[in-house]
């Protein structure tokens, strides 16, 4: 669903999963534009560098001291979220309309 350019990331210790738009940065009213029919109440779009970043906040994670089993519902949490991106990038698609 997402271009070859975009991609969805789980930025564990940030506590973020954000679908990223490479060198849209200069786009950014347009794509929020078009983009909020489409976005749901805990995604919030803007600035990640030169990308664009549609941003869904996370629980955060400590992956250098915590083991995975202590924070395992952290991460179904954050992919629960990385879904709901892609859903949201394929009801975009569903309209004929694109990202990048």
């Amino acid at each position: 669903m997402l271009s070859k350019n975009s991609s969805i990331e789980h930025q564990v210790t940030a506590g973020a999963v954000k679908l990223l738009i490479p060198g849209a940065a200069d786009r950014i009213e347009e794509l929020k534009a078009l983009l909020h029919p489409f976005l749901s109440a805990e995604m919030d779009v803007g600035l990640a560098g030169r990308s664009v970043a549609i941003t869904i906040k996370v629980p955060a994670i400590d992956a250098m001291t915590v083991p995975f089993s202590g924070v395992s519902d952290k991460a179904l949490i954050a992919m629960a979220a990385a879904d709901a991106l892609a859903e949201m990038v394929g009801k975009f698609r569903q309209q004929g309309l694109r990202i990048d």
